[in-house]
């Protein structure tokens, strides 16, 4: 999923609804995997980043 969100958003741009709903299925993906809120965001950045 981590894969995914940077090809889109690499490729569309992070405000292409594409990408928004990427976004949405990556945090909704790490909700279910019980990680921390506190992380979520930095996942997306460093997913998004390629890092």
């Amino acid at each position: 999923m981590r894969r995914a969100l940077k090809i889109v958003v690499g490729s569309l741009g992070a405000e292409h609804p594409n990408a928004q709903t990427v976004r949405q299925n990556y945090l909704g993906l790490l909700k279910a995997l019980n990680v921390p809120e506190s992380e979520w965001e930095e996942r997306v950045r460093s997913a998004v980043a390629g890092e």
